[in-house]
């Protein structure tokens, strides 16, 4: 070919693409992948005998029932096993404890789990805890219940002294904080027995969440260490949380960026979230509201989401560099506005529990978003990547323990999230500095 008198004609301009559209590294095919995944583990998990609990507690021959009582002595604490107790499922929730104690100890079957967690079951459950008090001197205790807050729990002491059942636990939907029998986070009332003295305590409760609920007999003392422990752990995480947020305050009186205020909202919900799962809130910000305290919870869960995508959106730019992406976000920050709104109106337990699963959905989707951010060299976004990963693994670890009765511990799980949310705080200020200096 003959060359152009001014040189050869330069070649014409390849379109600009978008590494957001390439198949492989497409944020939204990586969670539908992973959410496909994971509803498949879920699906054989809940088909197997841990997705049987509830059906197997009342199918053990009395015979086999323990019927030893769990001896408290004098200046011990005592942590009750599952195998201690036994349970009934009463599935129209509508039971007296007149009724229970009619039908006898030979209605309870022991539990199948070496915890009590009896998963998500809309049933009431009927614990029996037969317990004595070994020494020769009245003890004290204090039964805690290891849960926040129960749509309907009564705990019932029925004694050899004192055959009348008496009220010694109660919490509901409609029951303020000021109510409580006692002062603290968790359900919590005192006990006292007498030498010699056996008894056995009947708990019937029933929620929209987990039924999963650790029991101890403490003494006075215990329960105190048991409750400055716990302030102190939770209280370091909130002031770490707090200074990032006050350090992000600063940023926005100077710089006025988005990001910054979208940083802000973001940790400050993890802060109210953090709160909300340790029973701080009911007993703090809203003590008086006992029927948004029970709605909080979904409203605060699904909010993380909405908050995390919000903020993800403006740090990593999305709308620059990844927009198809971007429109992804955007559906899922209205499908969360959407959810948190039929949950006013529809199955709250089932919304509850689909809840951890699509955070760890909105998890695998922001972390598939720091992947082609890196790919595009944007700065910050290798720490964001590490950041979210433990929160990422924080969101598997709680669907897992919400959606597969008898894995872990809820006060892990919780603690887990904790310690990844502080990561995740350090981390993501280093991101953002590292914005800052470009």
């Amino acid at each position: 070919h003959a060359e152009s008198p001014h040189g050869p004609s330069p070649a014409p301009p390849t379109p600009p693409t978008h590494h957001s559209l390439v198949p492989p590294a497409s944020s939204w095919r990586l969670t539908a992948c992973a959410l496909i995944a994971f509803a498949l583990v879920m699906g054989l998990a809940n088909a197997g005998p841990l997705g049987k609990v509830a059906a197997q507690a009342t199918t053990k021959p009395p015979s086999e029932l323990v019927e030893d009582a769990i001896p408290l002595t004098e200046g011990s604490r005592r942590e009750i096993d599952a195998s201690e107790i036994s349970a009934y499922l009463d599935p129209g929730r509508s039971l007296s404890i007149q009724d229970i104690l009619a039908r006898g100890g030979d209605a309870f079957g022991p539990l199948p789990t070496p915890r009590i967690d009896l998963g998500y079951t809309k049933a009431q459950i009927w614990l029996r805890i037969p317990v004595r008090n070994t020494s020769d001197a009245p003890i004290d205790r204090v039964i805690v219940l290891h849960a926040r807050f129960m749509h309907h729990l009564e705990g019932f002491k029925v004694s050899d002294r004192s055959p009348a059942p008496q009220l010694i636990l109660q919490n509901s939907a409609s029951q303020p904080f000021a109510e409580r029998a006692l002062p603290y986070r968790h359900i919590a009332a005192p006990l006292t027995l007498e030498p010699g003295e056996s008894a056995v305590i009947y708990i019937g409760y029933w929620s929209d969440g987990a039924s999963q609920m650790p029991i101890s007999f403490e003494t006075p003392a215990s329960f105190e260490r048991l409750a400055a422990r716990a302030d102190v752990f939770n209280a370091a995480v909130y002031a770490a949380c707090f200074a990032m947020i006050a350090f992000t305050l600063m940023a926005i009186a100077v710089m006025r960026w988005r990001v910054h205020i979208a940083y802000a909202l973001y940790f400050g919900w993890v802060v109210l979230f953090l709160a909300h799962l340790e029973g701080y809130t009911f007993q703090f910000l809203w003590p008086d509201w006992p029927r948004f305290n029970a709605y909080g919870s979904l409203s605060i869960g699904y909010g993380l989401s909405f908050f995390a995508i919000l903020f993800t959106r403006e740090f990593l730019k999305l709308r620059n560099h990844a927009p198809y992406d971007d429109r992804v976000g955007v559906g899922l920050m209205i499908g969360t506005l959407l959810v948190i709104g039929f949950g006013a109106f529809g199955d709250t337990q089932f919304i509850k529990r689909f809840g951890f699963v699509f955070n760890f959905g909105t998890s695998v989707f922001l972390i598939a978003s720091a992947i082609i951010s890196i790919r595009h060299r944007q700065p910050g976004a290798v720490y964001y990547f590490v950041g979210w990963s433990a929160i990422f693994l924080a969101t598997l670890l709680s669907a897992v323990t919400h959606w597969i009765e008898d894995t872990f511990a809820l006060s892990m799980t919780n603690n887990f999230i904790a310690v990844a949310v502080l990561f995740e705080a350090m981390i993501f200020t280093l991101a953002i500095n590292a914005q800052v200096r470009v």
